[in-house]
């Protein structure tokens, strides 16, 4: 537990049972971390797979779906006694429908979910593409003093519009005889 751990660039499942400071960037498949005992930072910018983090001190997951993985952090026993943030970005495709996975989270310190969910409608194909936000579930233990969930607001979509392409105005003055009253 005296060592730092760094992952990065992995295409596979992560795996770390121990360290200190573990930190992993870009993995392409489920990530598993157990028995920290410092601060976990997983950042993930194509998250496709389940990210399932128990224990360390200070943990934070920022990730970028396009797809639907769930979220995990803590279990019963096995939390973080620090502060837990997780930041989950739901970036729906043109045409598609998204479902982002369930987070949850139990213990730590204080508890910070945000999750930003967005729609892409980039061609006038007759489909409406939508996000829908996975379930949030945050468990408090005796060491929990504040939870905060934020989520982006509902809207209704609509498909992209062909773009007409614009005329330009043109005025047309025509003058009659003047007379000079001078």
């Amino acid at each position: 537990a005296t060592n730092d751990v760094n992952v990065s660039g992995i295409t596979g499942a992560v795996s770390v049972d121990g360290g200190k400071n573990v930190t992993v960037t870009d993995a392409n498949g489920i990530v598993t971390l157990d028995n920290a005992k410092g601060n976990v930072t997983v950042t993930d910018a194509t998250q496709t797979a389940a990210i399932t983090i128990n224990d360390g001190a200070n943990v934070t997951v920022t990730t970028t779906a396009t797809g639907t993985a769930a979220i995990t952090v803590g279990a019963a026993n096995n939390t973080a006694t620090g502060d837990v943030v997780v930041t989950s970005n739901l970036n729906g495709a043109d045409a598609a429908a998204l479902t982002g996975g369930t987070i949850t989270v139990t213990g730590g310190k204080t508890v910070n979910v945000t999750v930003n969910a967005t729609s892409a409608e980039t061609t006038d194909e007759g489909t409406i593409s939508s996000t829908t936000q996975g379930a949030i579930n945050v468990t408090a233990d005796n060491t929990t003093t504040s939870v905060t969930v934020k989520q982006t607001a509902s809207v209704t979509g609509s498909d992209a519009v062909t773009a007409v392409a614009g005329v330009n105005e043109v005025s047309t003055i025509k003058f009659v005889t003047l007379a000079n009253t001078a």
